[in-house]
């Protein structure tokens, strides 16, 4: 499926290919419902790549929606790699003597790295509001 936003004056082509099963990076637990999504900036023809994992309920995206709620779920990602560590861990309850949550902050991080391809970070705010406004993220 595909489908083309814009957001803060610029247009996204938001594509994703279903995957199937997948095993959790840290067990053994087979997800199948995993789908690697791409945005493509096609002002810049930059774009992102990343994994999404679809719901048990609703494993396929069907909808223009549930690409935009995963590229919105990316960007929340990305944003909270912004933070310290500590600010990080204290926002999402997480012990900061915590392997799990160094990994899950360490992947935030590079969402962030990786949004900058395609997003200023600076606008990265405005982006994830105008998200939340018009495609009720």
């Amino acid at each position: 499926m595909t489908t083309t936003i814009k957001i803060n004056k610029t247009d996204y082509k938001i594509s994703n290919v279903f995957l199937n099963n997948k095993c959790w990076e840290d067990t053994n637990m087979k997800n199948y419902n995993n789908h690697k999504v791409t945005v493509k900036n096609l002002a810049t023809n930059k774009q992102v790549s990343f994994v999404f994992w679809q719901s048990i309920a609703q494993p396929d995206m069907k909808k223009k929606n549930d690409l935009v709620f995963a590229f919105y779920c990316f960007l929340s990602d990305a944003h909270s790699g912004k933070e310290t560590f500590e600010d990080f861990c204290g926002e999402f309850g997480y012990d900061t003597d915590s392997r799990k949550a160094e990994n899950t902050y360490n992947a935030c991080k590079k969402a962030l790295v990786q949004v900058k391809n395609i997003i200023n970070t600076n606008a990265l705010c405005d982006t994830l509001n105008e998200l939340q406004e018009k495609h009720n993220c």
